[in-house]
């Protein structure tokens, strides 16, 4: 015995649903094919139902679909078909495209390269507000009651989403995740940061995945200073390399000035070598130290008090006709001048 519905219609999750379907009793159990579609529905209760969706917009559903069992939760899991959903207006909470060069721009300033402090700042750049995807198509799979995403078109602002995953129709629990991609930022690469939600339909739990934003980051540093390295061999400045709203200015710092010396004598002027080899050059100057220099020269114990009187010197009484330049100490005495003997007369002895 056959059942056939053809042509229903009606609203549904805010949308109109239309359907044909075909209900066929065997020994086997209970058969069903049919087909339905949905369109204009809110892709938050569609989806999700009455709890709290990660994201909103309006949804289109179409599935072609067969099944034999003995029970409704058999039946359910029986299903074999293929489908395509279509979102448009679709806001995915809690993916902001801006956490790429929030992520970035916290490395250049010095953040380490590690899951936890890469996590957090993910975190805060993801919670800054929704990824808007004007339109997103995905064609559906169903085996044994899951419907899973074969593959998945959208077009996002400022990044590039890409979905994967499944539906239980038995237990209304997904498992999909939500990669995003941004943009290369000079590298061979895209950075890409996913969130999996798991569980219930009502209410999944969100992971977020970073170890690929993490292994770019570290990708991007590699590469960074390796063109710093460059620049420096060819001769040009490294922070050629950095963008422009990353340089700062270095400030020349400028040597102080020696403080002239007050207690060294003046240096003499220079002259300027002559002009001609006919123009005799200046006499050997003797420079004499300054009086405050020989003070600063001589021993503590010898320095002259400025306080106290010298003693007056007795002078050296010198005999009447005596050389009044006496020779100096070491001179050799003048040579002496043998003066001859009175002749003596001779007497002869008797």
């Amino acid at each position: 015995m056959d059942v056939t519905a053809e042509g229903v219609a009606g609203e549904l999750l805010g949308g109109r649903l239309s359907a044909d379907l075909t209900m066929r009793r065997s020994p086997d159990g209970l058969g069903l094919q049919g087909w339905v579609g949905i369109t204009d529905a809110d892709a938050t209760q569609l989806l999700f139902g009455d709890g709290t969706a990660p994201l909103t917009g309006q949804a289109a559903l179409t599935l072609q679909f067969e099944g034999l069992g003995r029970s409704p939760r058999a039946l359910v899991g029986s299903l074999n078909g293929t489908g395509t959903l279509t979102l448009d207006q679709m806001r995915v909470a809690s993916l902001h495209p801006n956490v790429f060069a929030s992520a970035m721009r916290s490395v250049d300033q010095g953040l380490p390269i590690d899951a936890p402090r890469v996590r957090d700042v993910a975190n805060r750049g993801l919670d800054a507000g929704p990824l808007v995807v004007p339109h997103a198509e995905a064609t559906l799979t169903i085996a044994a009651g899951v419907a899973r995403i074969d593959t998945f078109k959208a077009r996002a602002e400022a990044a590039d989403l890409a979905v994967t995953g499944s539906y239980d129709f038995s237990d209304a629990r997904i498992d999909v995740r939500l990669a995003m991609a941004g943009p290369a930022a000079g590298t061979s690469l895209q950075p890409e940061i996913a969130v999996q939600l798991r569980g219930p339909v009502s209410a999944p739990e969100r992971v977020l995945d970073i170890s690929a934003l993490t292994g770019w980051l570290a990708l991007r540093s590699v590469d960074r200073q390796t063109k710093k390295l460059e620049a420096i061999e060819q001769g040009r400045p490294a922070e050629a390399v950095s963008p422009p709203e990353q340089r700062e200015p270095i400030p020349q710092r400028e040597a102080p000035a020696a403080a002239p010396r007050s207690d060294l004598p003046a240096a003499p002027p220079r002259r300027s070598p002559p002009q001609a080899a006919s123009e005799p050059l200046p006499p050997p100057v003797a420079i004499r130290p300054a009086a405050s220099e020989r003070r600063r020269i001589l021993p503590q114990q010898h320095r002259p008090d400025p306080h106290r009187a010298e003693p007056q010197r007795a002078e050296t009484q010198r005999p009447a006709g005596a050389n009044p330049f006496p020779a100096p100490i070491g001179t050799p005495p003048p040579p002496r001048v043998l003066q001859p003997l009175p002749p003596q007369t001779v007497r002869p002895a008797f």
